[in-house]
């Protein structure tokens, strides 16, 4: 237990320290720098977690794993409703609740992902699913005609030379689309090509099947 608590705090400052540096110095609103923390959180200090903790954590069944894929989401997306963020963003209680709970299923997730073994596809599919939804949150971010985090800047005590408004959401989506998706994809097409690799590995040479089929005439 003491080790899965080092490890979760190493990761989480992994994290924290990667949102400070891109975040330096950019003049970034709230809601883009409320991206780049969950993306700290999620996409750096969760998989560095899952990776330290892969002999420590229990393994994941197929049932287990899609109801974490279903919960990673889901997650995510309700955390991120308006009315949601604006209520953990004016609360210290909440906003913890908040960075816990999407680390900890960020953990869960990574995790699963990393254990399947054989059933990778299942990993493929997870992640490749999992960056699409992603891209269609930073689209409606990007594209929305109207502010959807109205008082926002307020609940978060923003820097008054910051960037707000829709600004401000714009540029949290397409931070978004920037890392969240190539995150994901580029994790997928990396297990998908170890995937063919090992195929390849365990079939019988070319020349091996032609002498096989030589010598069976």
């Amino acid at each position: 237990m003491l080790d899965i608590a080092a490890v979760s705090g190493l990761s989480v400052a992994i994290g924290l320290w990667a949102a400070y540096a891109l975040g330096l110095n950019l003049g970034l609103g709230p809601l883009s720098q409320h991206m780049i923390d969950h993306i700290a959180l999620l996409v750096v200090a969760a998989p560095v977690a899952a990776w330290l903790l892969r002999t420590k954590l229990p393994a994941v069944s197929r049932r287990g794993f899609v109801l974490i894929v279903a919960l990673h989401i889901g997650l995510i997306w309700t955390w991120h409703l308006p009315p949601v963020l604006h209520a953990a963003q004016g609360g210290h209680t909440l906003h913890v609740a908040m960075c816990v709970s999407l680390f900890a299923v960020g953990v869960a997730f990574w995790h699963a992902i990393i254990g399947l073994g054989r059933d990778r596809w299942q990993a493929v599919a997870a992640l490749l699913l999992t960056g699409k939804l992603f891209c269609l949150f930073a689209a409606l971010l990007v594209f929305s005609p109207r502010v959807l985090y109205a008082g926002l800047a307020h609940a978060h005590h923003a820097d008054p030379g910051a960037m707000t408004g829709i600004a401000d959401q714009q540029m949290a989506g397409v931070i978004m689309l920037a890392i969240c998706p190539l995150a994901y994809v580029a994790t997928g097409i990396f297990i998908a090509a170890r995937w063919i690799l090992d195929i390849e590995r365990a079939s019988p040479q070319p020349a091996l099947r032609a002498a096989s089929l030589r010598s069976g005439n």
